[in-house]
């Protein structure tokens, strides 16, 4: 992964950063074409979740060495894109329920990513995440970083655990760093 890379998914992906703009003003809060987003962004973020875990499982079935298992051939760019989506859906949406809906699909849409491993698409989210909530009013912005917080100290307490445990992952993370 060069830094040209990361470069480039940047830009193929920075239209995306009207995506708060265009839904905060075509979507009016809690109505029906709101719930229709969520639900298409819902299946769509399981349908890419679960196509990769059967990728990621065919290919460590079939693997020879230890740094070719979860190299799934699935687009993790949708992933990452769903992350941002969520993340600015985060910032905006006020009912209990659907911020839980929306963390879980943003849980979801972090493993996509996670599951690709790729560094350059790691780092086009990461860099995208700030940007789409330093796009946000003082109030979204705060409730935003707080929820992302929250959501990300759940995923680590409950994930470090189970990942600390499987021998197989302990060996890629090796690989990896």
């Amino acid at each position: 992964s060069s830094p040209w890379e990361m470069v480039r998914e940047w830009l193929t992906w920075s239209p995306l950063l009207i995506l708060p703009i265009l839904f905060d003003r075509y979507v009016r809060p809690a109505s029906a074409s709101e719930i229709a987003v969520l639900v298409l962004l819902c299946a769509a973020s399981v349908f890419v979740v679960v196509w990769g875990a059967i990728q990621i499982r065919s290919s460590a079935l079939k693997a020879v060495y230890l740094y070719q298992t979860g190299r799934a051939e699935v687009d993790g760019a949708f992933s990452s894109c769903m992350v941002i989506a969520f993340t600015s859906m985060l910032m905006v949406v006020r009912k209990r329920w659907y911020v839980v809906g929306v963390s879980l699909l943003l849980i979801i849409s972090g493993v996509g990513v996670i599951m690709c491993l790729y560094r350059t698409l790691y780092v086009a989210t990461l860099l995208f995440v700030p940007v789409v909530l330093l796009m946000g009013t003082p109030d979204e912005r705060r409730r935003g970083l707080r929820r992302i917080l929250i959501v990300g100290c759940c995923v680590v307490a409950v994930a470090t655990p189970i990942l600390l445990h499987n021998r197989l992952t302990r060996l890629l993370i090796a690989q990896y760093t």
